[in-house]
């Protein structure tokens, strides 16, 4: 009887118009895609999420990256329209979730790449804040600065985010006064009207911190190495940034890496904030203590306020 009924509905829809569909790929949006299976990938131990993030990067490189411009479509095998603030910034934090994930400094420095991609091409010369397009886009009535966060997180609350994200690798301060200048504007906003806001709410909560960057050292393939990774994929640390990379550190691996040692000659945890590191750690139940310490001292600084 359930096969019969389903067969009538088939019919029943069939003979009505099919919603339409699209056959572009957009570049925020596979960026949010992106940025979603890398962390999954990461946290749930899951390689084929982490597969179908390299791949899905590989293809937005290879087709949509000029080397220093971002295309907005792929259709019908060609890249189309200059890339908006959006695509820039979601694939920035994209990029920088994946090599979180997976150490490959790669990705890390293509969002270093993007980073700089947006101050030459969106910054507004005379206030603060960037403009969603960049000059050579169809706009001639105005180029706008919409600040309001969707269904679609606003470029601008992306790049803030982006921007303070890849400072806390690489420590630098003209990041983060970028982004704390895009949100000083809005904080009254963010509290009336907080649903409009969220992407700006998530910037806002990494920067009043505290963050913590933790540097993991050794073989990334080291069993050693992948006992120190499993106390972070089992950890909630969304103030947090981190990586791992081998010894000698492969070129343009971010400061976040710099001056550090294995300790004893094995794989070591380096848990700092704002650069100033705890004494380095080599197993899981330090760097877990180590972890549990910096949450506590958290807690007490948020009591205090």
């Amino acid at each position: 009887a359930l096969a019969t009924a389903k067969a009538r509905l088939r019919e029943a829809r069939a003979s009505r118009p099919r919603p339409e569909t699209t056959s572009q790929a957009l570049t925020a949006w596979n960026a949010l895609a992106l940025h979603a299976l890398a962390e999954a990938g990461f946290h749930l131990a899951r390689p084929d999420y982490l597969a179908a993030a390299r791949r899905n990067a590989r293809f937005l490189r290879d087709h949509l990256w000029d080397g220093a411009t971002l295309h907005h479509i792929w259709q019908q095998g060609q890249a189309k329209g200059p890339g908006y603030l959006a695509d820039y910034a979601a694939l920035g934090l994209a990029l920088l979730a994946l090599y979180q994930a997976t150490g490959e400094v790669e990705w890390f420095t293509w969002a270093e790449a993007l980073a700089e991609a947006i101050q030459q091409r969106f910054a507004d010369p005379d206030e603060p804040g960037y403009f969603d397009t960049a000059a050579e886009h169809d706009t001639p009535l105005a180029r706008l600065k919409a600040p309001q966060d969707s269904a679609m997180p606003s470029g601008n609350s992306l790049t803030a985010t982006f921007y303070l994200r890849l400072a806390a690798f690489t420590g630098r301060g003209d990041l983060r006064q970028r982004a704390e200048a895009l949100l000083k504007p809005l904080q009254a906003a963010m509290a009336r009207y907080p649903t409009g806001f969220g992407q700006w709410l998530v910037a806002l909560d990494f920067a009043l911190g505290p963050q913590q960057e933790i540097a993991i050292l050794g073989d990334p393939a080291a069993p050693e190495t992948q006992a120190l990774l499993a106390v972070l994929r089992r950890a909630y640390l969304p103030r947090a940034v981190w990586s791992v990379a081998p010894l000698p550190l492969p070129p343009g691996a971010p400061a976040l890496f710099h001056d550090r040692r294995l300790k004893e000659g094995r794989p070591t945890a380096y848990v700092c904030q704002h650069f100033a590191c705890r004494l380095p750690v080599t197993t899981p139940a330090a760097l877990r203590d180590q972890l549990a310490a910096a949450q506590s001292e958290t807690m007490e600084d948020e009591d205090a306020l």
